[in-house]
């Protein structure tokens, strides 16, 4: 096994990443456990889900309120006229 440097595993470099520092000890913890052969403790750990905020301003929520309950039905609307027009003549 060849890994970079030493410094993922320690204190300093495991507090500054938070989250990722556990994953850190994990995969020195898994090495550790392939190297003496001791397979069975060998696994991949689920991944914890990030948490990915959505902030909507309220210009945004007017803007997307008006284009789905307005904009789009209209150019529908613009767009089967147009085709009932050519079609007709």
């Amino acid at each position: 096994m060849v890994v970079g440097d030493s410094d993922f595993i320690t204190d300093g470099f495991i507090s500054q990443l938070g989250g990722l520092g556990r994953q850190n000890l994990y995969f020195a913890s898994m090495t550790v456990n392939w190297l003496v052969k001791n397979e069975k403790l060998v696994s991949i750990p689920p991944k914890e889900e990030a948490e990915k905020p959505y902030n909507v301003t309220d210009a945004q929520r007017r803007f997307t309120w008006a284009l789905t309950a307005g904009i789009v039905p209209m150019l529908i609307i613009i767009a089967g006229a147009f085709v009932w027009w050519r079609r007709r003549a």
